[in-house]
């Protein structure tokens, strides 16, 4: 199983602000678990998120 990873650490694997996790998060473009009240991301649904975002130039 993968590790679950808080805001600031998903900030930190994609180089972004936590407050733009928050925005990829509230427009469903990012997926997460809530785990009482707190919210965490996956380790795998992060990297799924950047293999997506991934573009070739041919």
């Amino acid at each position: 199983m993968s590790g679950l990873l808080r805001y600031k650490e998903v900030a930190e694997r994609l180089s972004i602000s936590e407050n733009q996790v928050y925005v990829l998060k509230a427009t469903g473009k990012l997926p997460f678990v809530k785990i009482g009240r707190s919210t965490r991301f996956d380790e795998q649904d992060i990297a799924d998120f950047i293999r997506r975002r991934k573009r070739r130039i041919e």
